[in-house]
């Protein structure tokens, strides 16, 4: 896992524990552009037998890709937002190659509800200034911080 932020594993394998539909980020290729897609996950086992990434999150191969449901087809009611830093505008800071910002832009253009976009932070990653952003950046619609904090942009 990138160092400084929060591991979502223990996130993941509840939800699949539980019986929720778990997609995960996959990075590739299409027209010469690096993009990222969500696919489902099928059990805590092949979570667990993920190889990691070179930003260390672990990552379905492309061999694993086909025939698994993709969010952008199934719908998804919510998404983890990684990230650098946060503010309290709910201003995400990620690590520049805007993968979630893409994703959900092509996500949009579908007739399905946008998903919650929660941003899990650490209290040192919850920034007391603005963070610049640009027109294609989306907000999260919460965070939660390590502290104990809840903020919430629809309440």
């Amino acid at each position: 896992m990138p160092s400084g932020e929060l591991s979502t594993t223990g996130i993941v394998k509840d939800a699949l524990q539980h019986g929720k539909n778990v997609y995960i980020p996959y990075i590739h290729t299409q027209d010469k552009t690096s993009i990222m897609d969500m696919f489902a996950l099928r059990s805590i086992s092949e979570f667990e037998s993920l190889q990691l990434d070179k930003w260390g999150i672990p990552s379905l191969l492309s061999t694993q890709i086909e025939g698994r449901p993709n969010g952008l087809t199934q719908g998804l009611d919510l998404i983890v937002m990684p990230g650098m830093a946060f503010d309290r505008g709910f201003r995400r800071l990620g690590h520049g190659k805007g993968y979630y910002d893409h994703f959900l832009t092509r996500y949009s253009t579908s007739t399905r509800k946008m998903p919650f976009l929660v941003a899990l932070s650490l209290q040192e990653q919850l920034l007391a200034d603005d963070i610049p952003v640009v027109e294609h950046d989306w907000l999260v619609d919460a965070i939660v911080v390590g502290d104990g904090q809840f903020l919430n942009r629809r309440a």
